[in-house]
């Protein structure tokens, strides 16, 4: 009767609290009996383990849900801005890889530092996140760690192709 696990070739260890012996059972094969399914029980879903619809909706009759609205709108700005960690990252190492002198003994210093500030920026925004969920200031620090790495990155990356671009173009002087 009810759910059964077949197991083969294995050993079943029990430890007796009273005599303080440990009990080993070596097998070929051996069955454990399951317990029968009890009724399911409904259980509040965390915001993190709700569809982006049901944040958006959240059921106001129930109690639960109208006391954690915050917490919804947190979960929503999470989700919306995690994507935008990605360009962030890939300025960061466009930035130490491209920006600077060129080294034929490697760029190992440059790789591990863009390794450290990606680190940064990811434990900034997760900061930023839980700090949401205990006062107001959370929500803007997020977004503040999402467009600062954006803005610098850009702002880098275009001073350096300006001065790439200027030490390019040839140089013309003019004869009287």
């Amino acid at each position: 009767e009810g759910q059964q696990v077949l197991v083969y070739e294995g050993s079943r260890q029990d430890f007796d609290r009273r005599s303080k012996t440990l009990k080993r059972l070596d097998f070929d094969q051996y069955t454990i009996d399951l317990p029968a399914p009890g009724p399911v029980r409904a259980r509040w879903q965390e915001p993190e383990e709700r569809t982006f619809g049901r944040l958006l909706n959240p059921d106001l009759k129930d109690a639960e849900d109208r006391s954690h609205r915050k917490d919804f709108l947190l979960e929503m700005h999470k989700r919306i801005l995690t994507p935008f960690l990605v360009p962030g990252f890939t300025l960061i190492a466009l930035c130490a890889l491209l920006l600077g002198p060129l080294d034929r003994r490697g760029q190992t210093r440059r790789i591990i530092i863009a390794v450290i500030m990606v680190v940064l920026v990811q434990a900034m925004f997760m900061g930023a996140y839980n700090l949401g969920k205990q006062s107001n200031v959370g929500l803007p620090l997020m977004y503040l760690t999402i467009i600062l790495p954006l803005l610098i990155g850009f702002s880098l990356l275009a001073r350096a192709s300006g001065i790439i671009r200027e030490a390019a173009s040839p140089v013309v002087t003019r004869g009287n």
